[in-house]
């Protein structure tokens, strides 16, 4: 038998198979599917309409509370009757108003005195208009629940129309009288449409309704639409699920049981005759492209074989197919593919191995995660993405011959680590799943292939603590060590790029927060890093577009007013105009390497507002980054700017945080005497706020300590052991001749404390906020001595219409 008819006898038994196995068991399948279907429905419609109901609820009671709350219904129930109409009827209305228009199912919201009279009522169209509230004096027997003094219940008006009302009772409180017995002079009604919510509930196919002392309501016209007949003497006919909303009323979902037989009958129908015409086709089909596709491609190719001069070497694996056109062709395949085997191996060990350190490269790397992730490879893997720290520095200092064999020692004990493999073990090119594999990227970057997820951070920092010891190159001792980012699969991505992109991402995330550890992957770092991206182009596009300025805030002397500095802070728009926190772009100009820039822009704002101002005793503030203090020839492009605008050096003074002081204490002291000799004014800014110690201070002589607003904005700030340190801190100052600073002032009673310290320059938004330059030359020009010190400011009070002119 030739392979054709083998093939087109085998295809039709299938075909007869399938037939028969569909018609006997697709009807079950299809009405057991149905039956699921219809309880389905009708619980996640029930369950969807409680929760329109229990908001509905809430909306009631908090509604009932607002309005009894509200200062105008307040003011109604203190008035006098005769007054209340003229005052406060047409008010009220509007507000009742406003509360119905806003609520989809409310039908009337009432103010009503005890007689049940509505004073005050607004209703919806469908509503009977009346002036007397019967139900008032019916409300127990028609009690829902009762919650405090929140008061629900029933109402039956004429034509089956019913309404679910809150009561909220007014009282007249007084002093004079016992809490228990304050009288209640009024109630708030709202009054809602239960029908109107059947109808609002109701799907394209279920029917919502209420039961009410065992009483069905619901709207005919939804039921007839949905040819759903609620008679009991029809049973069978409709499923009904219900649900309690109180004792008395039950919420109920209904649906008609043959909803979804002709559907399925049609679809059992169309599914044979499709399965009919598919087999028909395929066996048509099949005929031709069996002769077109396979037959004569075989013929030809087996052709070609027979006049190479390929060796053929029998598989006994093919033996099988000695009856038909195999074994014509598996003569030569088999010669021909016993070379091709020898020439394949030699490649893959060429393309998927790093030739400097004989592990799996990038290529590897890939290749496997595409053959063991997405559709249906469920096993875990974990992604290691490693990069070593200091790789830089020893490749400068001892010569790339060095870093090779560095890179090469650092491959051997990542398997060691890792697998336990002893140092000259080959790691293969072709990676295994069953096994873990250590992969050289590139460079100085490696990753590592865990076979599940629940090793991967031991596994990090086993191998973290495993680079603390040296490696030994040519007799050199050299230390390098490891920052790691870990992603998962499948828990963080199913994508090979977006895997090694993720790990990457927790890598870098690991530089960042101090190198020599490991940092497992977050969704937080992706919405970081796209937000970094975002401001990264704000930043590039405003230095583009010239949208960096200063503002600047003004430093003032408490006791007599006058504002004696100011401190330059940068400011960036973006291009719909908005303002980016100077956190925000900050530190992404500094890693993008164009904070110099933004630096240059305020300090030639500072010196045009100092030339301006022309006052030779006021101190411009400028910030610079640790990394900027180090780098002279923006010390230099400054006194440029500053030539150019005839300011003196003393005008200027650099405010450096206390992290460069932890970094390099010797360089950081010689950057500083080196500003200082230049007539620069220093301050160390947020004192307080870092980790440096008060005996390393003393070195540095700064001119300024900045107080951090840590000091005066806690709660405590003005408690004895806040004092305390505080006032150690001004002594501090004092003995090493620095002026100080307090940040953060935005309060009298900060003002006063600051002062009790003997602190008298400030800096916060009690005074003024950041402000423009034009605004800040008109703060400068109107009134410098804003604050009235004829009486110490332990004993007197801010003058609030001074004060406010320094206010933002």
């Amino acid at each position: 038998m030739n392979l054709q008819t083998k093939f087109l006898v085998n295809l039709g038994l299938l075909a007869a198979v399938v037939l028969v196995v569909f018609a006997l068991t697709n009807r079950k399948i299809i009405d057991q599917f149905n039956a699921d279907e219809i309880d389905s429905q009708l619980s996640t419609h029930l369950q969807l309409s409680r929760e329109l109901v229990d908001t509905l609820l809430a909306n009631v009671k908090s509604d009932l509370d607002l309005i009894s709350n509200d200062s105008l219904i307040t003011s109604y129930f203190s008035t006098n009757e005769v007054s209340r109409y003229q005052l406060f009827h047409s008010e009220g209305t509007r507000t009742l108003k406003r509360y119905l228009k806003h609520r989809e199912f409310y039908a009337e919201i009432a103010i009503i005195l005890p007689d049940g009279y509505k004073d005050i009522y607004v209703t919806a169209s469908s509503m009977p208009d009346s002036e007397q509230d019967i139900n008032l004096f019916l409300r127990e027997k028609n009690r829902l629940n009762q919650s405090d003094e929140t008061l629900l219940a029933v109402e039956f008006l004429a034509h089956q129309q019913v309404l679910l009302t809150g009561y909220q009772p007014v009282r007249q409180f007084s002093s004079r009288l016992a809490a228990d017995i304050n009288p209640i002079i009024g109630y708030i009604k709202i009054s809602v449409d239960l029908l109107r919510l059947t109808v609002k509930s109701s799907s394209k196919r279920i029917l919502s309704s209420l039961i009410i002392d065992g009483k069905n309501y619901y709207d005919p016209d939804t039921a007839s639409k949905l040819q759903i007949d609620q008679s009991p003497d029809l049973p069978g006919q409709v499923n009904s699920v219900s649900k309690a909303i109180f004792e008395r009323l039950i919420l109920q979902s209904s649906m008609r049981n043959d909803v979804y037989l002709d559907v399925s009958t049609l679809l059992l129908q169309r599914g044979l005759l499709l399965i009919v015409l598919v087999v028909v086709s395929l066996l048509s089909t099949t005929v031709l492209l069996l002769r077109i596709v396979i037959l004569r491609p075989l013929a030809t190719f087996s052709h070609l074989i027979a006049e190479s001069d390929s060796h053929v070497a029998n598989d006994l694996s093919l033996y099988r197919y000695d009856d038909n056109e195999f074994g014509k062709l598996k003569q030569k395949f088999d010669g021909l593919m016993s070379g091709l085997r020898e020439s394949t191996a030699s490649l893959e060990r060429q393309a998927f191995s790093d030739p400097l350190t004989g592990l799996p490269n990038r290529a590897a790397l890939y290749r496997f995660l595409e053959q063991n992730t997405g559709a249906g490879f469920v096993k875990p893997l974990s992604i290691l993405f490693l990069d070593l720290d200091g790789f830089k520095q020893i490749n400068d200092i001892y010569g790339h011959e060095t870093g090779d064999h560095l890179l090469i020692e650092v491959g051997k004990r990542l398997r060691q680590l890792v697998r336990g493999q002893n140092a000259d073990e080959a790691c293969p090119s072709r990676l295994d799943s069953r096994h873990d594999c250590v992969i050289r990227l590139g460079g100085d970057e490696f990753t590592i292939i865990l076979t599940g997820n629940e090793n991967a951070e031991f596994v990090a920092k086993r191998i973290v603590q495993g680079f603390q010891s040296s490696i030994n190159i040519d007799n050199k001792a050299l230390y390098t060590g490891v920052s790691i980012g870990i992603s998962q699969y499948p828990a963080h991505a199913t994508s090979p790029s977006t895997l090694i992109q993720y790990a990457d991402l927790a890598m870098y995330q690991a530089k960042t927060q101090g190198k020599m550890r490991s940092v497992l992957f977050s969704p937080a770092l992706v919405a970081f890093e796209k937000q970094r991206q975002r401001v990264d182009r704000t930043v590039r596009e405003g230095i583009e577009h010239n949208r960096f300025s200063a503002h600047f805030q003004p430093k003032v002397h408490t006791r007599t007013g006058a504002i004696v500095g100011f401190e330059a802070l940068a400011r960036l728009r973006d291009a719909q105009g908005t303002l980016v926190p100077p956190a925000d772009f900050v530190t992404v100009a500094q890693d993008s390497g164009v904070l110099e820039y933004i630096t240059y822009s305020v300090a030639e704002s500072t010196c045009q507002l100092l030339q301006q101002l022309a006052q030779p005793g006021l101190v411009g503030a400028i910030n610079i980054s640790p990394r900027q203090l180090n780098d002279l020839r923006l010390i230099a492009d400054i006194r440029t700017i500053m030539w150019r605008y005839k300011v003196v050096p003393e005008q200027i003074e650099f405010e450096i945080t206390e992290e460069e002081l932890i970094g390099n204490a010797l360089v950081a002291k010689q950057n500083l005497d080196l500003l200082r000799r230049f007539g620069f004014r220093t301050a160390l800014d947020d004192f307080g706020a870092g980790y440096s110690s008060l005996g390393q201070i003393k070195k540095y002589a700064f001119d300024t300590l900045k107080l951090d607003q840590l000091f005066v904005n806690t709660e405590d700030y003005n408690s004895t052991a806040a004092y305390g340190v505080v006032t150690s801190i001004k002594s501090l100052a004092d003995t090493l001749g620095m002026e100080i600073v307090a940040e953060g002032i935005e309060t009298a009673e900060q003002i006063e404390f600051v002062h009790s310290v003997g602190i008298e320059i400030v800096q916060g938004y009690f005074y003024s906020q950041a402000l423009p330059m034009a605004e800040f030359i008109d703060l400068y020009h109107q009134n410098p001595y804003a604050l009235d010190h004829s009486e110490s400011l332990g004993r007197s009070q801010l003058d609030p219409i001074r004060a406010s002119k320094f206010k933002p």
